[in-house]
């Protein structure tokens, strides 16, 4: 693994803040439906079309998002598939916070996206035991995430079904990332649950959405990977 120069991370990160932006629109044309949905509270942004200050937010955490897995993880061949695992949450994030809910199709063509490359990348680098870290972490998590929602409930399907990815990309992290992974989103969300609840944004037994946090797991997995 050779690290990036400054100017090449910085590109990197410029060009996935762009992608994360360009994306936004079609972030603001997802439906707020659904069963689980309260209608009676609105998104933390309005409908119809991002304003500025969410088209600043977006490309920042773009920005920041795939700047930091950049540094980290330098040149490699995996870096693709987890620049796209990355940008790619960043947009369900923000759908999630947008509806309550994270589109089925899109968590699989993003999840599948990342899986395919990661993939290529293991099997062009001669890393098959990264490849079955990979496939591993991501039955894993999605099998943690099974058991938490039977026995503490709580999570949208959405939810369970972003657990590959999230299990995935902590998997190539190896084991210290892929407890990160599982471990941080949840801690998380019950801290931003609690803020929220003493601030009076949020009623009791109110759920939270959990995609923001999910991606910061998946960031922070890759911040403490295996080299």
């Amino acid at each position: 693994m050779a690290p990036f120069p400054f100017l090449t991370t910085a590109c990197v990160a410029l060009i996935s803040g762009g992608v994360a932006v360009a994306g936004a629109p079609a972030a603001w044309r997802v439906p707020r439906r659904g069963p689980g949905v309260d209608q009676g509270r609105p998104s933390v942004y309005p409908p119809g079309r991002p304003n500025v200050g969410a088209l600043i937010v977006i490309f920042l955490a773009g920005l920041v998002g795939a700047g930091a897995v950049t540094a980290r993880v330098g040149w490699r061949s995996a870096l693709a598939g987890l620049l796209v695992a990355v940008v790619g949450g960043i947009w369900l994030a923000v759908v999630d916070l947008r509806v309550r809910r994270l589109p089925a199709v899109a968590v699989l063509m993003i999840t599948a996206a990342a899986g395919v490359l990661l993939g290529l990348a293991a099997c062009v680098d001669g890393e098959k035991a990264r490849l079955l870290a990979v496939v591993a972490g991501a039955v894993g998590m999605r099998l943690a995430y099974r058991v938490n929602q039977a026995v503490v409930g709580g999570m949208g399907a959405g939810d369970l079904r972003m657990a590959y990815l999230l299990g995935g990309v902590g998997g190539w992290a190896g084991w210290p990332g892929w407890m990160a992974a599982a471990v941080l989103p949840f801690a998380l969300s019950a801290l931003a649950g609690g803020l929220l609840l003493v601030l009076g944004h949020r009623r009791r037994n109110e759920p939270v959405p959990f995609g923001p946090a999910i991606v910061i797991g998946m960031i922070a997995a890759l911040l403490v990977a295996d080299q």
